[in-house]
């Protein structure tokens, strides 16, 4: 097991329940201090290795405590997932990602500014993977922490740094270095498994960022991708938003060659508690699941 599928053993996101039927994880979060529980994906997606069957995990979970479940689903299995609207009580088109198909050579594809900052970058910049991508946690934390703090109106949270260096430790984690003779600039983290590769966290200083860093990194990292991975999935934008005309979203178009959408789909165990929560513990997100917050 590699990648997003062995992030479900993170014990440090929340115990883990098996669901055998869809061979994937969910943790169990605790809602704040109601004494009650629900079950969500394992951030940043939920990745099942058998989705059809996710009707009968949620028949077996019917008979379990938990409020409600709620996953976003993997993007590259937007088909199979479309046709288990039925079993959910909340089913919802989350994000458009951006994913490079890599049958050709990426360079292509991409867009001629996005390949003409990428080798500005080559020439500022020493790209290399580093061999052991646990140990970089507290910079990529740092300078992905940089990147947030520039967004406004979006969701700028900085995961923590314990979960972020045992994410960094599994199997699938590649993470990518851009320095200089000043140190890193710049970090970029991939996930893979079984012949794809997810772009998970960036981060670089402003004058690197300035510097064209990040054109520089992804360009490293789809050359290192070329001949060993399919596809390339690097998300949508940022918060809760699709719009496609949001800057981060453009910029991922001048990567990518084609399209595919994530869900968002939850299912509600206990009507009334999740009613009582929804009243109570109001989510400030408008049109979400769940209704509340974990607070």
């Amino acid at each position: 097991m590699s990648g997003f599928y062995q992030a479900g053993f993170s014990e440090s996101l929340g115990p883990n329940i098996l669901l055998t039927q869809s061979d994937s994880y969910l943790n169990k979060r605790v809602i704040g201090t109601t004494g009650h529980y629900d079950l969500v994906f394992p951030y940043p997606m939920f990745a099942g290795r058998n989705f059809s069957a996710i009707g009968q995990d949620i028949r077996s979970l019917s008979q379990s405590d938990a409020v409600s479940m709620t996953i976003r689903s993997d993007a590259f299995f937007e088909k199979t997932v479309s046709q288990t609207e039925a079993v959910w009580d909340w089913f919802r088109p989350f994000k458009t990602h951006h994913i490079t198909n890599l049958s050709k050579s990426w360079r292509d594809t991409a867009a001629r500014n996005a390949k003409r900052y990428e080798v500005r970058a080559r020439r500022t910049f020493t790209f290399s993977e580093v061999l052991n991508p646990a140990f970089y946690a507290s910079d990529l934390r740092r300078l992905n922490s940089i990147i947030l703090n520039r967004k406004r109106g979006t969701n700028t949270s900085i995961i923590a740094e314990t979960i972020l260096r045992q994410q960094l430790g599994l199997s699938g984690a590649r993470l990518f270095r851009a320095s200089d003779s000043n140190g890193i600039q710049g970090l970029a983290f991939f996930m893979v498994t079984e012949k794809r590769a997810y772009a998970y966290m960036i981060g670089a200083t402003d004058e690197a960022r300035s510097n064209n860093v990040i054109y520089g990194l992804y360009g490293y990292a789809l050359d290192s991708f070329q001949d060993a991975m399919d596809y390339v999935d690097f998300g949508g934008v940022p918060g809760t938003s699709d719009d496609q005309s949001h800057p981060i979203a453009q910029f991922k178009q001048l990567w990518t060659n084609e399209t595919a959408q994530s869900f968002i789909c939850g299912k509600v165990f206990r009507p009334d508690v999740y009613k009582n929560l929804s009243k109570a513990h109001p989510t400030s997100h408008v049109n979400f699941f769940p209704a509340y917050t974990d607070q």
